[in-house]
């Protein structure tokens, strides 16, 4: 099944669902604010995200969006998004970088980082 236009989807492992129907994720750790987080580096995921949890620990400013409402998650799930962190610095090893980052729940991981990062 395609992917229409504003569809967007995380088809990726999370709380360990799916994991033998996944290509080649990466998983790691990264920092914000200098908040050590888990992180997913998936393609199959059409934007990056951020838990809900870790855009408050990380004392991020986010503003409302209007891209998009609801995201389809690796189990089928639809769910809602929330805010936006347009230019997030985030630090992976000695590299940094910035993703718009959409705030939704992520079960086990802090973010997911998708296509639009890559």
């Amino acid at each position: 099944m395609g992917q229409g236009p504003g569809q967007h989807q995380i088809h990726a492992v999370v709380a360990n669902h799916q994991a033998e129907h996944q290509a080649t994720v990466i998983e790691t750790t990264a920092r914000i604010n200098n908040l050590r987080l888990s992180i997913l580096i998936y393609p199959g995921a059409t934007d990056s995200f951020i838990s809900h949890f870790a855009l408050t620990s990380c004392g991020l400013k986010a503003q409302v969006q209007d891209d998009f409402k609801l995201v389809e998650m690796a189990l089928g799930v639809k769910q809602s998004i929330g805010s936006l962190v347009k230019e997030c610095v985030v630090q992976i090893g000695d590299c940094y970088t910035k993703m718009k980052l959409y705030s939704t729940a992520l079960g086990s991981y802090d973010l997911i980082i998708g296509m639009d990062w890559l």
